[in-house]
């Protein structure tokens, strides 16, 4: 008569395996949530340019003013950049959506992001020209996350209109 063979595993392997699965988890939920707001910074980061490049290029080419900023229901450009962000032609340049301007753009930032605009007065709008030129709207956006041990990311707009993405300047309260 042969001996039956019983397979599976015994408390103590079950057991073990479980306490080594639970050390790898508890180093590795940390490092996701870290790399995935850094993510979410490098991707706001982007998403940002690529709206102010083309608000600048839209200026431009049609040939009127366009204006970026945080809209209220009132189509009023706020100076608390969260939310959405929205771009629009801005004929009149009184940096408010008013009837026949038209919404070229809409941006969400997440909740676990701030913006900081830090540049020249008004502080609630980036407006670029028909030259695509801002004048008085030149300075820095501040991509803040909320883990401070992220690194924030900025943009810069210089008094010509052009933009770069710039680690180091970023500026969060």
């Amino acid at each position: 008569m042969r001996p039956s063979h019983v397979q599976g595993v015994s408390l103590l392997e079950l057991l073990c395996t479980m306490a080594v699965m639970t050390v790898l988890l508890s180093i590795a939920v940390p490092a996701i949530s870290t790399f995935k707001q850094k993510q979410q910074i490098r991707s706001m980061q982007t998403d940002l340019l690529k709206m102010t490049h083309l608000a600048r290029y839209l200026a431009m080419t049609r040939q009127t003013k366009v204006t970026l900023c945080p809209l209220t229901e009132l189509g009023i450009c706020n100076q608390q950049w969260t939310q959405s962000l929205s771009s629009f032609t801005d004929g009149n340049g009184n940096r408010r959506l008013d009837q026949g301007e038209e919404i070229v753009g809409t941006l969400y930032v997440p909740d676990q992001i701030t913006l900081h605009w830090r540049g020249m007065l008004p502080a609630n709008s980036i407006h670029f020209s028909t030259q695509g030129v801002t004048f008085v709207s030149n300075g820095t956006m501040s991509i803040c996350p909320q883990n401070k041990s992220v690194k924030a990311g900025a943009m810069v707009i210089n008094r010509q209109g052009r933009v770069r993405l710039a680690g180091d300047s970023a500026r969060c309260q």
